[in-house]
């Protein structure tokens, strides 16, 4: 099994992805993708 690669955000990466996911619907194609990986990060 590979590990993923490591993910380096600023502050305010953070914060403006937060703000788009937030502002999107919850059934958004690949939004939950994305906050696994912020979550990751």
């Amino acid at each position: 099994m590979t590990t993923a690669p490591s993910i380096i955000l600023t502050r305010l990466d953070v914060q403006r992805l937060e703000s788009f996911i937030d502002s999107q619907d919850e059934n958004t194609p690949g939004l939950q993708a994305l906050q696994a990986e912020l979550d990751r990060a």
